[in-house]
């Protein structure tokens, strides 16, 4: 019989010879691939637009800020290929991403106003927009709960 601690090891050797294999053949896993193009994408935008996008203290963003942030990748991919920003569809799903964390949404509890590009007030959060952010921190805490199980809760007996 294995013991965990042997399996532990073979996996740890398995991950080691196909990350061997991946940098002798110079190629990545389409996985691997996506989440770089994203990590690119992501800190574009956090140079481009750093009053907006800040992964650690994140703030309201103005409703429609997509657009204008796309206005700006496309004036920016006609520059020299060196100089291009990530592709659109990657900047578009890291902006999906980025609104749909629980910091961002945790944002809106003592945020009063939205940003844009610029990082100007951009509209007042209504009460509607705080709730529902409420509701989606909730949703989140949920999830993560019940990805954890109870393991170490020992308050319940039975």
């Amino acid at each position: 019989m294995l013991s965990s601690q042997t399996l532990t090891l073979k996996k740890s050797l398995r991950v080691e010879k196909q990350t061997q294999m991946e940098q002798i053949s110079g190629q990545m896993s389409p996985a691997q691939d996506k989440i770089q193009r994203q990590r690119k994408a992501m800190d574009w935008l956090m140079q481009a637009f750093p009053q907006c996008f800040n992964l650690k203290a994140p703030v309201p963003l103005k409703v429609g800020i997509a657009k204008k942030v796309m206005e700006k990748w496309l004036y920016l991919s006609s520059l020299p290929y060196d100089q291009q920003p990530p592709s659109r569809l990657d900047v578009r799903q890291v902006m999906g991403w980025y609104t749909r964390r629980f910091l961002y949404h945790k944002s809106f509890e003592t945020a009063t106003h939205r940003i844009d590009l610029d990082g100007k007030e951009a509209g007042e959060i209504t009460e509607t927009e705080k709730e529902y952010a409420r509701e989606r921190v909730n949703a989140i805490k949920k999830l993560r709960k019940a990805r954890t199980g109870t393991k170490g809760d020992f308050s319940q007996k039975g």
